[in-house]
């Protein structure tokens, strides 16, 4: 935990298969140790050995996501901070990318928002969030989540209170496949992309996680409230 917290700022003392933590130890292995898992591994080799990937749109959506989740923090993250020359600050890196994910998914959503200067802080600034009355900010976990679906083709657009529109809605984990949304219990609502079941662990991609990085995480299924049936 101590490394974590000097390392990245949050700690929770996990160290999983897949994730910051172990991608960060990896430095200080004894080499002739074995090789730790790659942060982000393809889809296919999510895949538990005797489950067959994932195939057409459930495919493209695990290439999608995956793709935002590459290198140790993801394409977003308050962890990373670069100086914008031209906005004269430093700011969240690839903050653009979050926009983009703005910009096409959220229902209703046009570039009139970002000429508020606390709706573009909340994608540019490393620890602000986009406000949204009665919560800590809009659900950008969910967002990234329905992004990611729609860059297959699929239709689907979030919607705030309600998900991403358009998909069936299944209560509890029977049934869950890879590309579907899967929605945490707990005292915040969670949402995240299933890449890989194996028995009771979730392999998953979320695009809100430690620091508001885009993270490969491990899961439970008695961690699932509801899931989207993507296809």
């Amino acid at each position: 935990m101590a490394f974590q917290h000097k390392q990245f700022g949050p700690k929770d003392g996990r160290v999983d298969p897949v994730g910051q933590p172990i991608t960060r130890l990896a430095p200080y292995a004894d080499p002739t140790a074995p090789a730790p898992a790659p942060a982000v591994p393809p889809p296919t080799g999510l895949q538990p050995a005797t489950a067959a990937p994932p195939i057409g749109v459930r495919a493209q959506i695990l290439t999608v996501a995956l793709s935002q989740a590459a290198g140790p923090y993801g394409m977003v993250s308050d962890l990373d901070t670069v100086y914008d020359a031209a906005l004269k600050k430093i700011v969240r890196r690839g903050w653009r990318s979050l926009q983009g994910y703005f910009d096409e998914a959220v229902s209703g959503w046009s570039a009139q928002h970002w000429k508020d200067p606390s709706i573009l802080a909340g994608v540019q600034v490393p620890g602000k969030r986009i406000p949204q009355p009665g919560s800590s900010g809009l659900s950008r976990c969910g967002i990234f989540a329905t992004w990611c679906v729609r860059r297959t083709g699929v239709w689907t657009k979030w919607a705030a209170g309600m998900g991403p529109t358009g998909q069936f809605k299944v209560a509890g984990s029977v049934g869950i496949q890879p590309g579907d949304i899967v929605v945490e219990k707990g005292d915040t609502v969670h949402h995240c992309v299933v890449a890989s079941i194996d028995g009771d662990q979730i392999v998953s991609v979320n695009g809100n996680s430690d620091a508001q990085s885009i993270l490969v995480k491990l899961k439970t299924r008695d961690g699932v409230w509801h899931y989207y049936r993507t296809v």
